[in-house]
């Protein structure tokens, strides 16, 4: 399924397998009518970290994102 990163660093979209990019759970509880996730980065001590939310959150963060 197409999953729609937002990052700090730069946006993306990239095709992720059930089971080995994201769980059954999560894919199941958070995807879009459409099937997609969509995923915030963010960074601990330097490194990326990923997390998948309801599509409504990320268009918040990524218009707060572009308005910086």
């Amino acid at each position: 399924m197409h999953s729609y990163i937002l990052d700090p660093k730069g946006n993306c979209t990239e095709k992720w397998i059930i089971g080995e990019h994201v769980s059954r759970e999560t894919y199941d509880r958070l995807k879009d009518t459409d099937g997609s996730l969509y995923v915030m980065t963010y960074y601990e001590a330097g490194e990326p970290k990923s997390m998948v939310v309801k599509k409504e959150l990320w268009e918040h963060a990524k218009k707060v994102i572009d308005n910086i």
